[in-house]
């Protein structure tokens, strides 16, 4: 599987046959096992086994996940080389331990669609064996903020935190800060997407105080979202969070 690391690779999930959301295993991939984990290793007379079978299961455990908060989006594996070129060199240095922070990046749209994180979290479990969880803010279900029970086999982990928006609600910034403070105390690393809104015209002046009330309203919802949160969150994210992918991308191209 070393090759797999090669961001180059043709294929995204090599080994994998896809039909729409549904993947399986292709045997003619893996000389060794036909796909199946295990192998009858002659000369020492016993059965040897692979973690191939346990990174399709979380392929599929995410595919599920990513249908239940997503029911109205087809799953998407369309992603810019710059990015994923990036990626992979940052999993081969969480693998090596050299890391233990991720990236904050941010992006222009709306929220009615999935970032790529959805895309980033099976590669590296795929590709690389590195566990992952993603939360869609405002999608996800409540009790999936937070990982729980996770053993010590399923580290490294990373987490990604996709669309966060709308920081002016108490809930959410609560959300970003019970994410923060997990992946601080818990070394692991975090990307976090933060979402900007899309540029809309400016109101008008207008004398109806109602207008203007709305109006204002409007501009203190427009303020930078990560301006809502506490001082001590927005040390902490800095501390997990110390380079933005926009200047990494820069500096590998």
């Amino acid at each position: 599987m070393l090759q797999w690391k090669d961001p180059s690779f043709p294929s995204y999930f090599p080994g994998l046959n896809w039909v729409e959301t549904l993947c399986t295993i292709d045997p003619q991939a893996f000389a060794c096992c036909q796909g199946r984990s295990l192998r009858w290793d002659a000369r020492s007379q016993i059965a040897r086994s692979c973690r191939l079978q346990a990174r399709k299961q979380k392929i599929d455990q995410h595919l599920q996940r990513f249908a239940e908060t997503w029911p109205e989006v087809a799953f998407s594996q369309d992603l810019k080389t710059p990015d994923r070129k990036v990626f992979f060199q940052y999993l081969e240095k969480v693998l090596a331990s050299e890391l233990q922070y991720g990236y904050l990046t941010t992006a222009q749209r709306d929220g009615g669609s999935p970032g790529p994180f959805w895309l980033l979290a099976p590669l590296a479990t795929w590709r690389f064996g590195i566990s992952t969880h993603v939360f869609s803010m405002g999608k996800s279900k409540e009790h999936e903020l937070i990982p729980s029970h996770i053993p010590a086999s399923e580290y490294p982990l990373i987490y990604f935190l996709d669309g966060v928006n709308e920081l002016w609600k108490p809930k959410y910034a609560e959300q970003v800060n019970a994410i923060v403070n997990w992946c601080e105390h818990s070394q692991v690393p975090l990307w976090m997407e933060v979402r900007e809104p899309l540029p809309t015209m400016s109101a008008s002046d207008s004398l109806d105080p109602k207008e203007a009330f709305r109006s204002r309203i409007h501009k203190l919802k427009s303020r930078p979202p990560l301006e809502w949160l506490d001082e001590e969150c927005f040390s902490r994210l800095l501390r997990i969070c110390r380079k933005s992918l926009a200047v990494q991308v820069a500096m590998e191209t």
